[in-house]
């Protein structure tokens, strides 16, 4: 796959495989051994920002709508440490302080930012459902 999301079992693989099937220089691109992906981001996708993991999953199974709503962002731009989420009823893109005090989008500049907010992807089908 082109995202690994174990790399234990893309080594297990290649150790499996005959010598000098692959070449050094595929074998220096590939994770080290013992990562697992945490979370993958892509612009538009939808996050629950600042509510605990146990939190998220109580309000989806309850469809708790109205918590939610107040939690839910829009991946509007990535870069390597710089994320812009806008709320998602938000239909105006205005990055001044007043829609930042009242939460209507959230520049973070770090990874370690994003994860002390709890992200949770979740999607929302075309009905309006809410899963993780």
């Amino acid at each position: 796959p082109v995202v690994i999301q174990d790399s234990n079992q893309i080594w297990d693989k290649i150790l499996e495989a005959q010598e000098g099937t692959y070449p050094d220089s595929f074998l220096e691109k590939l994770p080290k051994s013992n990562l697992k992906l945490n979370l993958s981001m892509q612009q538009n996708e939808m996050f629950i920002l600042g509510m605990p993991s146990d939190e998220t999953a109580l309000a989806i199974e309850r469809k708790d709508y109205t918590t939610i709503s107040e939690k839910l962002y829009r991946i509007q731009k990535l870069g390597s440490s710089d994320y812009t989420l806008r709320h998602h009823l938000e239909t105006q893109i205005v990055d001044d302080t007043n829609a930042k005090e009242s939460k209507r989008f959230m520049r973070i500049n770090s990874i370690g930012a994003l994860f002390l907010l709890q992200p949770c992807k979740v999607k929302i089908d075309r009905l309006g459902n809410i899963s993780i």
